[in-house]
């Protein structure tokens, strides 16, 4: 066995291992995400831990699929370019699968993207309301006879 052999094997098979465990991932994450909104805690934990957890395998998951994707584009069997893996159904190498794959990515891309926009709406508007509830409550302090507001 050559050294470019050993190097297209570990490349295959550490591409579709991490593949498959973001899909198994992805699935418990879901899980989880309807755990959580559904208000039920699971047997032994409480809610923020499945929270936590939630948020914890998903980002877990999304490390995988990023390295799922790099080393597709390195992996010498498939012949993937990056427009492969971004525009669904384009690719030679199986067309419906690699196609599948950029849907979800696609869809996991946007997904991320929303969830730090969210984030970032929900940071700046828990400022504006800190600093509207500060205001709020300087106004309405009644003073006391001989005291000045400021």
């Amino acid at each position: 066995m050559s050294k470019d052999s050993t190097l297209t094997d570990v490349l295959w098979y550490t591409a579709r291992g991490a593949g498959l465990m973001s899909l198994v991932l992805l699935t418990v994450v879901v899980a989880l995400g309807i755990a959580t909104r559904s208000g039920r805690p699971l047997p032994g934990l409480p809610r923020f831990a499945v929270a936590a957890l939630h948020r914890s395998a998903s980002l877990l998951a999304v490390t995988l699929v990023a390295l799922h994707v790099g080393l597709l584009l390195l992996d010498p069997y498939a012949h993937l370019k990056l427009l492969d893996l971004v525009v669904p159904f384009t690719a030679t190498y199986r067309p419906l699968w690699v196609g599948l794959g950029s849907v979800a990515l696609d869809l996991l891309a946007a997904l991320v993207v929303t969830a730090a926009v969210a984030a970032a709406v929900a940071w700046r508007l828990s400022g504006s309301f800190a600093e509207f509830g500060r205001v709020r409550v300087r106004v309405q302090v009644p003073a006391r006879r001989g005291e000045v507001l400021r």
